[in-house]
């Protein structure tokens, strides 16, 4: 007799935060170089969108804790947005902002995505996936304005480093 393999639910929604794993294989347009001293190694590639996530969580958190006119923002739902703000990536990947031919349907490509990529989500991050993408995207909230500003403004001050970058391609 021949035994199935019984996968319990709960394992099974954890097992879909693969899924969420898939955005460290995003790369953007944006130049990362850095030296690993455990390897002893120079690196010369591109930034991972989880890496400029990264910065963006950090990024609002220099504004909001340096800036009096950001105290009444709630903090955790900023940094909710700003966390989930580029998971469609993981779909549609990144769209650089210098190729313009590929902005045009960019935010209708994304808004089609959006299901696609939720479905495949642990169950119990689906809807806090979509809430949040819409808040980011929408901007109607205090905090979605200024997580719309940090994400704008991270390629920027992440781009000071690298002036190379700073042609159109």
């Amino acid at each position: 007799m021949e035994k199935l393999l019984v996968i319990d639910p709960d394992f099974e929604d954890l097992y879909r935060i693969l899924t969420v794993y898939g955005l460290k294989k995003v790369a953007r347009n944006c130049s990362n170089f850095y030296h690993d001293d455990k390897e002893n190694i120079d690196y010369e590639r591109k930034e991972t969108t989880p890496e400029h996530v990264f910065s963006c969580l950090k990024l609002a958190d220099f504004f909001l804790f340096s800036e009096e006119e950001f105290a009444d923002l709630d903090r955790l739902r900023v940094y909710e947005l700003l966390h989930y703000h580029d998971d469609i990536e993981i779909k549609t990947k990144d769209t650089c902002i210098s190729k313009e031919a590929e902005r045009i349907d960019k935010n209708e490509r994304e808004l089609m995505a959006i299901p696609i990529l939720a479905a495949k989500y642990p169950r119990k991050l689906q809807a806090r996936f979509i809430a949040l993408d819409k808040e980011h995207r929408e901007a109607k909230t205090k905090e979605g304005k200024f997580s719309q500003a940090v994400d704008k403004m991270d390629a920027l001050i992440h781009e000071l480093e690298y002036p190379q970058d700073w042609a159109a391609k």
